[in-house]
């Protein structure tokens, strides 16, 4: 696949699993590609800001027309009149009510969230059908995440955590809390693991921000995403894609 149509699927969100992973290798290998990269995320980016020039021009000159006076030999009559009113208006509005879906609430920080949000998978492996389910807390942990069962998760992770200092239980204990829809929690763990530098905390770090976008906490969100952008750790590509999105919100 030649460079261009390949970055301009991962930019698009189109690229395969095998794409982004060729993607990935040629942007560390390759600095002509990186090149290309950068230059077509400006190029969105100016494109963008473009359309919202031209929007804002278009409403500054329907406004112009609906407030120019009328010439004092006009004839035309006062119905005639209306309409002349009526009509820029109309269309000043619907051009309103068009920029703000394209550019304000065409997406939410809630879509943005969900279609950036996979949960981490289990590092301790995955369950096969009919294999019988160990008892002790850490195979009962590990087996509730990977079942989405995130309300036990978080309780089974919270209690190995408490008797064992281990990270990597901080870790998916924020990860079972944003699994289940608590935000609040979920970015105090993310924070507090932050703390720690271990294998996870790159990976912390990206679901630290998408926590923060589903909460709402836009500015925050960015902060982290421009920290993992500029270091170029885990997932700093759709980092990048992401701050894009949260440009037009």
């Amino acid at each position: 696949m030649d460079s261009l149509t390949l970055i301009q699927n991962v930019i698009h969100n189109r690229a395969s699993q095998a794409e982004f992973i060729e993607f990935q290798n040629r942007l560390e290998k390759d600095p002509a590609f990186k090149a290309l990269y950068e230059e077509s995320l400006d190029i969105r980016v100016i494109a963008l800001e473009q359309k919202k020039s031209k929007l804002k021009n278009l409403l500054q000159e329907q406004e112009r027309k609906v407030n120019q006076p009328a010439s004092e030999g006009s004839t035309i009559t006062k119905k005639t009149s209306v309409f002349k009113f009526l009509i820029p208006a109309v269309a000043a509005a619907a051009i309103i009510i068009f920029s703000l879906n394209l550019f304000g609430n065409s997406i939410t920080t809630l879509e943005l969230f969900e279609s950036n949000y996979e949960p981490y998978r289990n590092v301790m492996g995955g369950i096969e059908r009919g294999e019988e389910i160990k008892e002790d807390l850490i195979s009962k942990a590990f087996y509730t995440y990977e079942i989405k069962d995130y309300t036990t998760a978080a309780i089974l992770f919270e209690q190995l955590y408490e008797t064992d200092q281990q990270s990597m239980y901080l870790f998916y204990h924020a990860n079972a809390q944003l699994g289940k829809g608590n935000m609040q929690k979920a970015i105090s763990l993310y924070n507090q693991h932050q703390n720690v530098q271990d294998d996870f905390y790159a990976r912390s770090r990206w679901y630290l921000a998408l926590a923060y976008l589903k909460n709402d906490q836009i500015q925050e969100s960015i902060a982290v995403l421009e920290g993992i952008s500029k270091v170029k750790s885990y997932n700093y590509v759709k980092a990048r894609e992401l701050l894009l999105s949260l440009e037009d919100l």
